[in-house]
């Protein structure tokens, strides 16, 4: 479903976010870094999909650019409403820091 969406609303990142994390939920991990990094490249300023991009990462092991996404959304996040998602980030930069180290 997300698919056709993504493909019937090339400008919109929402459905590109959202595909990706549907792939991502259904253990398609490949399919989901290859959307969700099409996607940075046509949004490079919607910071939720370099979070849901770190995710990905994380949960495949490839601890490194993970941590530069879950750092990138940091960067780009607002402070006041994603609050509880940049502390989420804050916390999984320290254990990838442990595992990369």
């Amino acid at each position: 479903m997300f698919k056709k969406a993504v493909e019937m609303a090339r400008e919109n990142y929402y459905y590109h976010l959202h595909l990706g994390r549907t792939l991502k939920e259904a253990g398609r991990y490949e399919e989901s870094i290859r959307v969700l990094e099409e996607a940075i490249n046509l949004f490079p300023d919607y910071h939720y999909l370099y979070f849901e991009l770190a995710d990905v990462f994380y949960i495949v092991g490839r601890y490194r650019e993970s941590l530069q996404m879950f750092q990138k959304f940091i960067e780009l996040a607002n402070q006041e409403r994603d609050s509880e998602l940049i502390e989420f980030a804050q916390n999984r930069i320290k254990v990838i820091q442990k595992y990369i180290s």
